[in-house]
């Protein structure tokens, strides 16, 4: 057994898959950075903060649905995907095309405080990209979520202040009653791994109205979620509410975690009627705490609402918030717009800092330490004015437009490539698309059409140049950086609502007595006031980033043992705080014949973030050759690359099965096995061996003996054996012919039997002295199920395959050398012509034996021949008035078919020939009627009767003689 061992410190070997590396051909999609996809997903959509409405005016202009829209590079790229209720789902995904998918099931996260399993989990075969959509009548949002590959444990939590919205009472005469109903800011912990443990950092922030409903630490198991929602202050409604924004969330295994507002407007110029239709759901996925950058990009919202246009229907502003990171204090500053003004802010651990613009014009963040940042857009409100209704009383009318929130992608995290897509309902609403990058790279960013985006808008202060755009919904776009470019941008889009307020009245009577609009004298027909509402909706999402951890990577070491094939591997990070792994794979380009298989941990995919692993490159069939490259990641996106190659030992065998097939009870056989080495090295066979060792195979001899070192070319002879003890069994095991790594194994078979052999007598008659030579046919037969071996017994003189003792009968030694290694199967027979010369009167006898593998029935042949001076036949039967006879042997005996019946008559007379079974009865007529002298020679015909013992039988005149016939089938 040869093992070899190496350890790889550092970084040596990370160059040896360059070689290796597959090359793109131009046909081919682009393919998806490591860093910004992946194949594991857990989502959950969290809740939303629904007012009621007036039962008269349903909102049905919007379809309410929560869809995912998936990217593959590659196809087909099927993905499983399971809901929380156990349903399961298997699309597939072409190359460079979005697939569109409606989550069907309940997805709403509606119950916080308590652990719940309504999330959806994605599984692909390949590295996908996924966008989360979130429609229903009142709230709208988008965000990005990240894979499980890529999340971290320790997050700060994006929000905004919770609010309230208004839920719409029965109208009454004069007016519609509206009762506050708090919409709290929240966020949702997810798990991947089973016995996740999770600390939450309030900060003396109330997640509650009562500190002890909310658990400060939490236990997740796998694809389970955990919603905290804010507490909103009823007694400081109009006022300022607690703001959760900071929460520090961290974890002992990667989590998930997405943050926001269950549905706020933030900040709005005019109230409108109600207060509910401008606001909207603000949420966003969030990256771990170091995922997070020091370089970001403002772009504000360009549509028909961005201020400076002089529309009445202008935002006031948008929001950006910045969240410190993990340095106790972050210093940094934005540019004042339109110039290279640095404007300081600093940032306390766990907090964050807001800036409001009030115009249209991107700027840029700087950080001294990593942070995250965040935008929001505000509500809009339009009053469109008053008509007089219903005896001049106004009628009020307004537009609204809501908010969304968006991550602003750390330069850090810029991409290269990022496809995106825009959901085609509601059908009324408009997209659009945000993008920045160097403006050195301006001209090397490109969409799907090949055609270069546009950037128009430079920033202030710096190199950098943004552009924005409409967006198709429904068809597959996507922005490729060429040439190293890369670039950060956002999808948003935006949807008209609106209210109404229509008042009510009562009909009175005039001065007159008359009924003010109509003849009814009812004094108190009452006509309610109607208030109707259409939220608007928005929403953003940032364009897939990498998220890499920007840290310094880990120092590796890599030990390495290969063993039989197994290649162990054990890899740590040697140096201080380390990153931790992200995967270890198996290059696919590569790999031929090869899987990986984790030690510690057990499941690949628990790697992440571990420090300490270890996991076996073994062949999946170890009977052939294996190679791969073995890939490292950290979570800085390093790479280490090691190489596997196995050579697997193998021997060229002349049969994969041995099938002795019918062996005779007790009689040994063998055969022998041819083996070559076909490698260029060495192979030891250390053994022969059966898996059952019981009685019956065995290995006689190997030549040469075992142990032995087979040189390439070498041949080994293996000698095994079957002797079989009990008959009708069936005998099989498996050789194996064991080598340092492997088993190289070979089926044997054999079935055991016991054949019989049945020899028929010749009778040759009375003969005249001096006649003719008489011959007949000896038939060896065998009568059951085996094979009956015809066997010369001694090849240097000894007795042949028939012997007999009287020489006066004759058999050919050819004919009877013929018959060596002749096999019989069940009721086959041969033949040999026995003869006799009639030289001297007298009586002869003898008894002949055939020499098989069997005596079991009948091996022995009684031949008889009586010879007389004078004629026989006349003499034989002597009695006065009746002609003789000689009945001859019937051949062949036994028969399956026909058989032929020979007589000789002394005289001429009536003769009756007849066939007889055992029981006396008759079952055949061969003849019957007068016959000449002579010879005469009659066909016996078996082949409709049963197997078993019959007999002929011949009468001439007072004279009656039999001869025996065996029927074997």
């Amino acid at each position: 057994m040869t093992i070899t061992t190496r350890s790889i410190t550092l970084c040596l070997i990370a160059l040896i898959g360059v070689f290796l590396a597959p090359r793109r051909a131009a046909s081919q999609p682009i393919g998806l950075d490591e860093n910004t996809a992946g194949t594991t997903y857990i989502l959950a959509f969290p809740d939303t903060t629904a007012n009621k409405v007036d039962s008269r005016f349903p909102n049905n202009k919007v379809t309410e649905g929560f869809s995912l829209f998936l990217y593959s590079a590659v196809g087909p790229n099927k993905v499983r995907i399971t809901t929380g209720g156990g349903g399961i789902s298997i699309v597939t995904l072409s190359a460079g095309k979005f697939l569109s998918y409606a989550v069907k099931t309940s997805s709403i996260v509606t119950v916080s405080n308590a652990v719940q399993y309504n999330t959806v989990r994605l599984e692909a075969e390949k590295p996908i990209i996924v966008y989360c959509f979130f429609a229903v009548k009142q709230s709208c949002e988008a965000w990005t979520p990240i894979p499980v590959e890529l999340w971290g444990t320790e997050y700060n939590v994006a929000a905004a202040p919770g609010a309230f919205v208004q839920d719409v009472g029965i109208a009454g005469e004069t007016a519609v009653p509206l009762y506050p109903k708090p919409a709290p800011a929240e966020f949702m912990i997810i798990a991947a791994y089973d016995s996740t443990h999770v600390d939450i950092d309030d900060h003396g922030r109330p997640l509650t109205d009562d500190p002890g409903k909310s658990q400060r630490r939490i236990t997740l198991s796998a694809n389970q979620c955990y919603q905290f929602q804010s507490y909103v202050d009823s007694s400081l409604y109009a006022k300022t509410e607690p703001d959760i924004s900071g929460v520090r969330v961290t974890a002992d295994k990667p989590i998930g975690l997405i943050s926001g507002n269950s549905r706020t407007a933030r900040t709005v110029a005019e109230n409108g009627l109600g207060g509910s239709v401008y606001k909207n759901m603000l949420m966003e996925w969030i990256p771990s705490a170091d995922q997070l950058g020091t370089e970001f990009v403002y772009m504000p919202s360009w549509d028909s609402h961005r201020p400076g246009i002089n529309s009445p229907t202008e935002r006031t502003g948008e929001h950006v918030r910045i969240y410190g990171g993990l340095d106790t204090m972050t210093q940094g500053y934005y540019l004042q717009h339109g110039s290279s003004r640095h404007m300081p802010f600093s940032v306390a651990r766990d907090t964050m800092n807001e800036v409001f613009f009030d115009d249209a014009q991107a700027t840029y963040f700087k950080t001294q330490s990593p942070a995250m940042a965040m935008m929001n857009s505000v509500a809009i409100v339009k009053f469109n004015g008053s008509t007089p209704c219903f005896q001049g009383l106004p009628c009020l009318s307004y537009s609204a437009w809501a908010p969304y929130m968006v991550e602003l992608t750390p330069r850090e995290q810029w991409p290269t490539f990022a496809p995106y897509y825009a959901p085609v309902a509601p059908s009324n609403m408009q997209h659009y698309i945000n993008v920045v990058c160097d403006t050195n790279d301006q001209k090397n960013i490109y969409t799907e059409q090949g055609t270069p985006f546009l950037f128009t808008r430079k920033i202030a202060g710096t190199s950098l140049i943004w552009g924005s755009q409409g967006v198709a919904p429904g068809q597959d776009h996507y922005l490729q950086g060429r040439n190293g470019a890369r670039f950060a941008g956002f999808v948003y889009g935006t949807y008209t609502g609106g209210e109404e307020y229509r008042p009510g009245h009562t009909k009175k009577k005039g001065d007159d007595g008359s009924i003010l609009g109509g003849n009814n004298d009812s004094a108190a027909a009452l006509h309610p006031c109607e208030y109707e509402e259409y939220s608007a909706l928005s929403y953003g999402y940032p364009l897939a980033p990498e998220r890499r951890l920007l840290r310094a990577p880990d120092s590796l070491k890599i030990d390495t043992v290969m063993e039989c094939g197994t290649f162990h591997v054990s890899i740590s990070s040697i140096n201080a705080n380390p990153v931790g792994l992200r995967s270890v794979v198996l290059d696919s380009a590569t790999a031929v014949n090869v899987r990986l298989a984790g030690i510690d941990p057990v499941t690949i995919a628990d790697i992440l973030g571990r420090s300490k692993v270890k996991i076996d490159v073994t062949p999946i069939d170890i009977g052939r050759d294996a190679h791969g490259m073995l890939t490292i990641r950290d979570r800085t996106g390093k790479v280490w690359s090691v190489p596997y190659n196995y050579r697997a030992e193998r021997l060229d065998i002349d049969s994969a099965q041995i099938r002795f097939g019918k062996v005779t009870v007790d009689q040994p056989e063998s055969v022998t096995i041819t083996c070559i080495n076909p490698i260029f090295q060495d192979i030891t066979v250390t053994a022969a061996t059966f898996t059952t060792g019981l009685p019956g195979f065995s290995v006689v001899a190997t030549t040469p003996a075992l142990p032995a070192v087979l040189k390439p070319g070498s041949v080994l002879t293996v000698r095994v054996a079957i002797d079989p003890k009990i008959l009708q069994k069936s005998y099989g095991d498996i050789l194996h012919l064991k080598l340092d790594c492997r088993d190289i194994t070979i089926s044997v078979s054999a079935t055991a039997t016991q054949p019989m052999i049945l020899v028929n007598d010749l009778d040759f008659g009375t003969m005249s002295a001096g006649g003719p030579v008489k011959s007949m046919t000896l038939s060896i037969c065998n009568t059951a199920d085996g094979v009956l071996k015809l066997l010369k017994q001694d090849t240097t003189g000894g007795p042949e395959i028939l012997s007999w003792g009287d020489p006066s009968f004759t058999v050919s030694v050819a004919a009877i050398d013929s018959l060596q290694g002749k096999r019989l199967n069940l009721g086959e027979c041969v033949r040999l012509t026995v003869s006799f010369n009639p030289r001297a009167a007298g009586s002869y006898a003898t008894t002949a034996r055939a020499w098989t593998n069997s005596r079991i029935n009948k091996d022995t042949s009684y031949w008889r021949a009586v010879v007389v001076n004078g004629p026989s036949g006349v003499e034989d039967g002597a009695v006065a008035g009746h002609a003789g006879y000689l009945l001859e042997g019937i051949v062949p005996n036994p028969t399956g078919g026909k058989g032929e019946i020979t007589y000789r008559l002394g005289a001429s007379g009536s003769v009756n020939v007849t066939i007889h079974n055992a029981a006396g009865e008759q079952v055949a007529l061969l003849a019957d009627g007068p016959q000449s002298a002579g010879e005469h020679r009659l066909t016996w015909d078996a082949s409709a009767l049963p197997s078993g013992l019959y007999y002929c039988r011949i009468r001439s005149g007072g004279w009656s003689a039999a001869r025996a016939i065996v029927v074997a089938r």
